[in-house]
């Protein structure tokens, strides 16, 4: 039977505790690194120059005035300038024109979750980007219509069966209740939806595809009287 001298034993662990103290220390220092860098706080001539440059004819500089927008910690933007609602009208206005680059629209898109959740009538603009993104870019659009929208019921009821979403996840049928809470959020909806002429063609559809006739009957009658 092979014996292991004590001396030696005392050796190995003593090089396991040094191995042991440094890959601690490493991953202290790895941490320390890792750590984000606290966001600079914009002085308010610095939001104005963002602000002018969005109107600029160029959609890269547009890019590079959301892109530094966002770089800032924004917390009480509204002590920097008195109408911080100007960058969300500008932003939501580049979110409706498809003929800007979509990398631009999704900085703008980020911008907007800087200033403030959207109602129904603003996250619509965000969801329609779905039905003209790339295989690569659809699944960001769609979440971050769930994150400026805030997850509430109606963003939830309308990623359901709006946007592309997982054939699975669509229910096969629903009960007369929740068919009609479903229609009614779908009509809500229409109206912000003018000018969407895919985003409505699904609303259109999934509202004739269920197969209550009443709900769908009560669908039709809300939008008659809208």
């Amino acid at each position: 039977m092979l014996t292991i001298p004590r001396y030696t034993r005392k050796l190995s662990l003593f090089f396991l505790f040094c191995f042991t103290l440094l890959l601690t220390f490493l991953l202290c220092l790895f941490w320390v690194s890792a750590k984000e860098t606290p966001k600079p706080k914009p002085q308010a001539w610095q939001i104005n120059g963002i602000l002018t440059a969005l109107d600029d004819g160029h959609d890269e500089v547009k890019q590079l005035a959301f892109d530094k927008f966002n770089e800032y910690d924004l917390q009480n933007l509204k002590s920097l300038f008195e109408k911080p609602e100007d960058i969300a009208q500008k932003a939501a206005k580049i979110l409706k024109d498809k003929s800007v680059d979509s990398i631009v629209r999704s900085s703008a898109a980020e911008a907007l979750g800087k200033i403030e959740q959207l109602n129904l009538n603003n996250i619509v603009v965000i969801l329609d980007n779905v039905y003209y993104a790339g295989q690569s870019e659809f699944a960001r659009w769609r979440f971050l219509t769930y994150f400026l929208g805030g997850g509430t019921e109606e963003v939830k009821t309308l990623l359901t069966w709006l946007g592309f979403p997982n054939r699975e996840t669509i229910p096969a049928s629903l009960n007369h209740d929740r068919g009609v809470k479903t229609l009614n959020i779908f009509a809500q909806a229409w109206e912000p939806t003018q000018g969407f002429a895919r985003l409505r063609e699904d609303l259109i559809q999934y509202a004739a595809d269920t197969k209550d006739n009443t709900v769908s009957n009560t669908f039709v009658q809300l939008l008659r009287t809208r």
